[in-house]
Order: C-alpha cells, then structure tokens, then sequence
C-alpha cells in the first residue's frame, strides 16, 4: 500500500462495554478507513463465519480461537462508537 495514501495506525485499544478491545491494524485514507485483524497461526484452521471459535490443529493438538471475522466486526464497532471517529462502516468478508 502506498504510503502517501494508507496512513497506517496499529495496536489500538479501544473501550467496550465489557472491557476493552486490541485493533491490530487501521488504515486510513482518502477511499474510507480499514480495520485489519492479523493472525499468526501455522497448522490446519477450521471455522465457519457464523461460530464463535474456530479451531486450530496442529502436531495432533486442537486449539480454540475467538472468530475473526466476528472479532473484527466488534472492533469496527467499537471505532464507530469512539468520539474520534465520525465515520460510517461497511463490511467486506
């Protein structure tokens, strides 16, 4: 991404009703502003958009993770409620 058009912004935190909540990446720019959700994982993934966790498998071992797509869907939220944004959102799956 050209640097001179994505202004990149990452660790973010933001508060939540229950807590608070880690943006690992914003982009802002001139075509609307993008939250990233990274992840670093090496094996099998399994998961559908609509559970909660997804699974990880790897070395004959299964781990439990949240959603990405539904822990991303809480940090837009959480952004368009920040009283520093005053921005719209659309999300692209």
């Amino acid at each position: 991404m050209p640097a001179e058009t994505y202004k990149p912004i990452h660790n973010v935190t933001l508060p939540t009703p229950d807590g608070s909540t880690q943006i690992d990446h914003i982009f802002v720019s001139r075509f609307g502003i993008f939250v990233v959700e990274t992840k670093n994982m090496k094996g099998w993934i399994f998961g559908d958009k609509d559970q909660a966790q997804w699974t990880q498998k790897i070395y004959r071992k299964s781990f439990r993770f949240q959603n990405p797509l539904r822990q991303n869907y809480k940090h837009v939220k959480s952004l368009e409620k920040s009283p520093r944004c005053s921005c719209g959102s659309h999300s692209i799956r």
